[in-house]
């Protein structure tokens, strides 16, 4: 005869997908009563196995009594089906009541049964869903297996509404995973404990009473396999639920002391900052007042070694020149004004100096992309104000330039800030390939990078399918167009001779139209994504930030500008100006601030595709267009002709003309390329 405890067991072991134990143990309850008092008493576990997203498959009540001499047990509860797990007893039923009589001359200590029931399931304290990717991509469960890469579990585990106030407030969740250790490359679980058992790694997670849970298990593998998760739903005993109070009021003390910390730290902080701007204010300002005061003192003993000896000189001529005396006090009046006109003009040529200081920084943060044009305008204000201040000191003696500098620095003052960074990733989108492109203009329609990537992809593999030319998808979505029209009217001819909706035909010809309305959907938004492609070779660098990156007239004229010292004209030395090289001045085309079209009169841009660092723009005075001097092979310059590999334009002087982009078969801009994937689902009959 088997051993009933073993055989409760081994039905107990089931492998599933996902085993779900809600151990709910109610203690020792009496069944029945009797006239002698001795009763039987039993516990109890409720086991649930769910599929690997959390759906439930099967669920069972245990039950084992302690007979303590007992025959007759009787049992209430609901159930689907009864198992005997002990031994061939047949329980007798009647509704909710369920009798087991047992032989009391082989009456077992412990009898064990199992009830097959799915609504416990419905009233456990939390409800469990799970879900995985590969790669980052979503993923079926059933998918993964033998698969290699990075497989991620994520677990969502939320508070049931519908359990018992008991339940939600006194359970405690454990959740358990174990992975070999020779057949896993990488394991990861944030917030939890990983222990290694021998060549296991198991993974446990606790949740507390009432807490939402989220966790997640990243396995790198190239064999990937999962024996499922294992949870245990039990209740915390009065202790424990102790201690977890007392941490649930430290963790809000601690919050509450850390915030208080934080906020004292912050004002801390402010008020050094403010000291340290005060501080650098006072020292630059002694350091002005010193150099202001050695150049008075220098001059000032000058003056004054002079001035007694002309009153020692004009003591001896007294009597002499006794006429022109009235005119020897005007000039010891001359001489005192001097003193403070020369103090006025130290003063403003130190302030001069330190303006000088601050142009020539903007400049430079400008040149190696870390400023903008409005810190250049700021500083040229400010030197603006001492040239005035020195004019003044001069008494108009010099000739007034600083009414035109004012007139410059205000009509640029306002047109934004644009770095050399935001240029070079601008001029990267506007040499990028069809793909790249495709990208742009799916995200300025509102698509997220994901779905951008994924549809210009698809819309790159169909272009290609139809023999990569606008004219072929044109050509691809008529005929899907001619066979929805066919099938269309296969349709109307059925429905006219009463044909029911159910039938095959009708079926199919319904079924076939709905592919080919995607499909040519899909061509159609290949043709868009294309023909806006080959508009953007028809546009100058400046036309192309006004009119597709959305920017205002002025913000894409000052973009184009800084592009063009950026990456154009000849460079003095073998470094290229993003590493240090200095540019001869000699620029490129630029185009007047209000750019709606294009401006032809220079001569032609360059072909669909292949726009490379500065190819479109024309250079000033000569009237001529240059092209790249990198690899490219086969681009157009204004005199229709081809320029072999490697070779470069030269203007009317012999001076060359080179851009900083390389075409390479794809246009490479100066800056940042953006490159992401697209996919458009397409329909091919």
């Amino acid at each position: 005869m088997r051993n009933p405890v073993k055989t409760a067991k081994r039905q107990l072991l089931r492998v599933g997908s996902c085993a779900l134990s809600a151990l709910m143990v109610l203690g020792s309850i009496p069944a029945a009563a009797i006239g002698d008092g001795v009763t039987a008493t039993y516990d109890e576990a409720y086991y649930a196995m769910t599929d690997y997203h959390g759906n439930l498959t099967d669920g069972s009540v245990v039950k084992s009594y302690r007979t303590n001499g007992i025959a007759t047990l009787t049992d209430y509860g609901d159930y689907d089906e009864i198992i005997n797990l002990t031994d061939g007893t047949v329980p007798a039923r009647n509704g909710g009541m369920t009798t087991f009589r047992l032989d009391e001359k082989a009456l077992p200590g412990t009898f064990y049964f199992e009830g097959k029931t799915t609504k416990p399931f419905q009233q456990l304290p939390w409800t469990i869903s799970m879900s995985y990717t590969l790669n980052g991509v979503p993923t079926k469960a059933e998918d993964l297996v033998g698969q290699a890469g990075g497989v991620e579990i994520r677990l969502d585990i939320v508070p049931n509404g519908r359990a018992s106030e008991y339940a939600r407030n006194n359970y405690t969740l454990e959740a358990m995973a174990i992975f070999n250790q020779d057949d896993i490359l990488s394991l990861e679980a944030p917030g939890a404990q990983v222990q290694l058992i021998g060549n296991l790694r198991a993974v446990l997670f606790l949740g507390l009473p009432g807490e939402e849970c989220h966790y997640t298990i990243r396995v790198g593998s190239e064999d990937f396999a999962f024996g499922g998760m294992t949870f245990l739903m039990v209740p915390a005993t009065l202790s424990q639920l102790e201690e977890i109070a007392k941490l649930s009021e430290r963790k809000d003390d601690l919050e509450d002391n850390y915030n208080k910390l934080s906020g004292s730290i912050d004002s801390l902080l402010g008020a050094m900052t403010a000291m340290t701007g005060s501080l650098n204010a006072s020292a630059n300002g002694l350091e002005q007042l010193n150099k202001a005061r050695g150049i008075f003192s220098d001059g000032k003993g000058v003056i004054y070694s002079g001035t007694d000896a002309l009153r020692e000189d004009l003591s001896n001529l007294t009597d002499v020149l006794e006429p022109v005396e009235g005119q020897i006090e005007a000039l010891s009046k001359t001489i005192s004004d001097s003193k403070s006109t020369l103090r006025s003009m130290a003063n403003t040529v130190s302030d001069l100096k330190g303006d000088l200081k601050d142009v020539e920084s903007a400049l430079r943060d400008l040149e190696d992309g870390t400023g903008d044009a409005r810190k250049v305008f700021s500083a040229l204000g400010s030197l603006r104000e001492s040239l005035k201040k020195l004019q003044k000191a001069l008494g108009g003696t010099v000739k007034d330039t600083t009414d035109k500098i004012g007139e410059s620095i205000d009509k640029n003052q306002n047109i934004g800030s644009v770095t050399v960074a935001q240029v070079k990733e601008a001029h990267s989108a506007y040499v990028a390939d069809r793909q790249t492109y495709y990208v742009i203009a799916l995200k300025k329609q509102g698509k997220s990078d994901a779905e951008a990537t994924a549809t210009a992809s698809a819309a790159v593999t169909a272009l290609n399918t139809y023999g990569g030319t606008l004219e072929g998808v044109k050509t691809a979505r008529d005929g899907l167009v001619t066979q929805k029209k066919e099938c269309e009217a296969k349709l109307a001819a059925l429905k006219t001779a009463g044909v029911d909706d159910n039938d095959p035909n009708v079926v199919a010809l319904t079924q076939g139209i709905a592919r080919l309305e995607t499909g040519i959907a899909s061509l159609e938004g290949v043709i868009a994504l294309e023909t806006a492609y080959q508009a953007k070779s028809q546009m100058t660098f400046q036309q192309f930030c006004q009119q597709v990156l959305g920017q205002s007239a002025a913000v894409a004229k000052q973009m184009n500008d800084l592009w063009l010292v950026y990456a154009s004209g000849k460079v003095e030395g073998s470094d290229p100006p993003d590493k240090g090289g200095t540019l001869s001045g000699e620029l490129l085309h630029n185009d007047p601030e209000d750019s709606s079209e294009k401006d032809t009169s220079g001569g032609d841009s360059a072909s669909s595709g292949d726009h490379s660092d500065g190819s479109s723009e024309k250079t000033p005075g000569s009237g001529s267009e240059s092209t790249d001097a990198g690899s490219g092979t086969g681009d157009q310059v204004s005199s229709g002709a081809q320029n072999p590999p490697d070779s470069s334009n030269t203007d009317e002087n012999g001076s060359e003309n080179t851009g900083s982009g390389e075409n390479n078969g794809e246009n490479n801009g100066g800056g940042v390329a953006i490159r992401r994937r697209v996919c458009v689902l397409g329909y091919m009959e």
